[in-house]
């Protein structure tokens, strides 16, 4: 879906970066599209680490799992050409500066041939506001990459937190994600084709800790709603579709 922007909202740790590297490598590997990943909150060395496990099935961003370097190193050779990193190593004014991320795009999107952006995330890029200039600018940044995706054909995916609920148990808490949660919400809502809300219970005991769910907040070409369960593996740090178990099999 070229030409469109998608925000997807969850919880602090809950894993939206997670499903960043999981869309980005699908991209890739499954279908052999290029890509421009902005991941603010990570080292480029742990963004290659952790798409290059999505690949692999090995979780290569964990210190306590043995794995083959060779290994890691030809996959990270593999995607050379088709994921494209936003410097880490950079003035942190320069990376967090939106209007440069944004000629980067550009560059990206004509000398590399992109088709997705991943910007994560919006409150990386606001978080030098104070709280009242924050939502003029979310507002900013979604109507430029609105305009942006049109005008290159791009899709671009926008991760952002949320605000806390005003009852009920927290996003970290398993609690559901509604659209007027995101930062800068009213702006999300009108520029972006699609939201979705990632959610996930990380104080749950057990297993239950990496069970999640995607749920769909807004179609605005297609319409209609609904949730997709999925479950994390941390011995491949993949996340996989899982089958929804309802009462009735209890």
């Amino acid at each position: 879906r070229l030409g469109e922007i998608v925000a997807i909202g969850g919880g602090v740790g809950c894993g939206k970066t997670a499903m960043a590297h999981e869309i980005g490598a699908w991209n890739w590997h499954k279908h052999g599209h290029k890509s421009f990943m902005v991941m603010l909150e990570e080292q480029n060395g742990d963004t290659v680490k952790n798409l290059a496990s999505k690949v692999d099935h090995i979780a290569y961003h964990r210190p306590d799992i043995e794995y083959d370097e060779s290994q890691l190193y030809g996959t990270a050779l593999k995607m050379n050409d088709y994921l494209h990193l936003w410097k880490s190593n950079i003035n942190q004014a320069i990376r967090y500066d939106f209007d440069r991320i944004v000629q980067a795009i550009r560059y990206h999107a004509v000398a590399t041939g992109i088709s997705h952006v991943f910007f994560d995330n919006i409150t990386a890029a606001t978080q030098h506001l104070t709280p009242s200039e924050v939502n003029t600018e979310v507002g900013r940044i979604a109507m430029v990459l609105a305009g942006l995706a049109d005008e290159l054909g791009v899709q671009i995916f926008i991760f952002s937190h949320l605000n806390t609920p005003s009852s009920g148990p927290s996003h970290e808490e398993g609690g559901q994600v509604r659209e007027h949660q995101f930062t800068g919400s009213r702006a999300l809502m009108r520029w972006c084709q699609v939201i979705l809300g990632f959610e996930r219970n990380k104080t749950a005991e057990g297993g239950d800790q990496h069970l999640s769910c995607i749920r769909m907040l807004k179609n605005r070409k297609y319409g209609g709603f609904g949730v997709v369960p999925t479950v994390y593996n941390p011995a491949t740090n993949g996340i996989l579709e899982r089958e929804e178990v309802v009462d009735e099999h209890y």
